[in-house]
């Protein structure tokens, strides 16, 4: 093998589970990232006492979904379509 092909191994890996992410956004983050649900603000993660898994990384101060709001596979969705 030639010198830099593990590195070139790695990173088709790294763009493969990238592209595998923004394609499986929406199974990996099922919760709308904009729907706020005041009752269920500020839930701690699902690991802490008072945790669900309906919202393992919690909630924000306006209930959103922790997870959903902050994936960035959903953002990387929409770079990879608006890009030629």
């Amino acid at each position: 093998m030639r010198r830099g092909a593990g590195a070139a191994v790695a990173s088709l890996v790294i763009l493969g589970l990238v592209g595998a992410a923004a394609i499986f956004a929406p199974l990996l983050s099922p919760a709308d990232p904009i729907k706020n649900d005041l009752l269920e603000r500020l839930t701690p993660p699902m690991w802490s006492a008072g945790g669900s898994a309906a919202h393992p990384l919690g909630t924000d101060t306006l209930g959103r979904d922790v997870l959903a709001v902050s994936s960035t596979a959903r953002g990387y969705r929409w770079s990879s379509a608006s890009s030629p």
